[in-house]
């Protein structure tokens, strides 16, 4: 037997006829990334930064704002914006000049040495002794000649000084070396609190000596 066959589809139904094709396949198609929310410690970093940015956004817009007035308002009025900057560069100018000349002068620190006493000198010792008993001949023997030409009287006036002293009732009861250096230029400083009673009246006087290099004195001071 003979196979019968049918004639092909022509014009629309053939178009019809044809067969589709399938649709790819799930893991053919394009994969699209979607953005994901930002996680907790995200967020929490973020946060600082967002904070930062609102305190200074409204700062910003008002001096960019200000800026912008400004340079409209001079370009309006030129004359007066002229004279304002001069106003307020003459207040500067005020200002900074009053500030200097009341701003008060830097304290400059000063250095206190406290080095140990020297030894007191001999001459000054046999001058305390010898003021102690009234002996104007060991205190004459403990000046160098600077020392007794300052003293302006001789030796026998100083004598008669002291018999006046004793006469009037003075007494040293108390010697204290308050204070002592060695100078640059080799002399001896030395302060000396000396203690007295007179008809039971007590007084403090500071004695000052100034002593040579030859170890006698060149000058006697009464401070107090």
């Amino acid at each position: 037997m003979g196979q019968t066959l049918s004639p092909e589809p022509r014009g629309p139904l053939a178009t019809l006829a044809q067969p589709t094709a399938a649709p790819p396949a799930p893991s053919d198609r394009a994969e699209q990334t979607l953005p994901l929310p930002p996680s907790g410690g995200e967020q929490a970093a973020l946060a600082p930064r967002n904070l930062i940015w609102r305190a200074v956004k409204w700062p910003l817009r008002k001096l960019l704002l200000g800026a912008y007035l400004a340079g409209d308002a001079i370009c309006r009025r030129p004359l007066a914006a002229l004279a304002v900057g001069a106003l307020a560069l003459a207040a500067l100018i005020t200002s900074t000049a009053v500030i200097v000349a009341t701003r008060a002068p830097a304290t400059q620190t000063v250095t206190v040495a406290q080095p140990a006493l020297p030894p007191l000198p001999a001459s000054v010792l046999r001058y305390l002794r010898a003021r102690q008993r009234f002996d104007a001949a060991d205190m004459w023997a403990a000046y160098d000649a600077t020392g007794r030409s300052d003293l302006k009287i001789s030796e026998s006036q100083l004598q008669a000084t002291l018999d006046q002293q004793r006469k009037a009732g003075l007494t040293i009861t108390r010697y204290v070396y308050s204070g002592g250096f060695r100078a640059p230029d080799g002399t001896t400083r030395a302060s000396i609190e000396v203690y007295t009673t007179e008809h039971g009246h007590a007084s403090v006087a500071t004695w000052y000596f100034v002593v040579g290099t030859d170890g006698l004195i060149q000058r006697q001071m009464e401070l107090t």
